[in-house]
């Protein structure tokens, strides 16, 4: 299972970032709502930009959560006005370091995500004719899943309040259903209808509670 600063595995992205409740504050803050959100792509070496498609995705979350969510915000690693991240050389650092970034914002929570494209190497094979139609049949064959993880934190610390795995197959060139799929925003997509699951399910006693109280 691999995890280092230059290479983030399928799998070891998760296990990365669940190590940082051991550097965290053991505190754990009361979820408040409505929820003020960033979040921040991670890569292989650190964060990554959130271009407009995905922030596209993210934002969608505030439409669908209604009164649950005051705002969603991406935090780039470099912004307009110049702050860069900070250098961070894994899952773990990544989690505190977004952590303070969303703070600096004013913002209570921060959703640490990665995704991961899938991909199939050529079989080996003897001469330039095997080759050629061993590349030709991995370029038409469906390729590895496309994986994503997803994390919301608390900037006050303490484990994930919630978090979110998703897999979905690549395009295959031979199933002509598949031209119009974009696998990587499948994935994303799944990763936030996941959140938004567990953020009703986390805001459901509140709700109940106010409601109650109205009577």
């Amino acid at each position: 299972m691999e995890h280092s600063a230059n290479r983030l595995s399928r799998r070891g992205f998760g296990l990365g970032l669940a190590a940082f409740a051991v550097l965290a504050p053991s505190a754990r803050a009361a979820n408040r709502f409505p929820m003020r959100i960033g979040y921040m792509r991670m890569g292989p070496k650190g964060f990554l930009a959130t271009g407009s498609r995905e922030q596209h995705v993210w934002s969608a979350m505030q439409t669908r959560l209604g009164g649950l969510l005051e705002t969603i915000q991406p935090i780039q690693p470099t912004g307009l006005t110049g702050e860069v991240a900070p250098d961070v050389d894994g899952a773990a650092s990544c989690a505190i370091a977004a952590r303070g970034l969303a703070a600096e914002r004013g913002l209570g929570y921060v959703i640490l995500y990665a995704t991961q494209e899938g991909h199939k190497a050529p079989a080996p094979g003897k001469g330039w004719f095997a080759r050629a139609f061993s590349s030709l049949r991995s370029s038409l064959t469906p390729h590895d899943q496309t994986t994503g993880e997803a994390y919301l934190l608390n900037v006050a610390g303490g484990p994930p309040i919630a978090s979110a795995t998703a897999n979905l197959p690549q395009k295959s060139l031979l199933n002509p259903f598949d031209n119009a799929r974009d696998p990587g925003r499948e994935t994303l997509v799944a990763l936030r209808e996941t959140l938004e699951r567990r953020l009703q399910e986390l805001a459901t006693p509140e709700l109940k509670a106010n409601a109650s109280m109205g009577h």
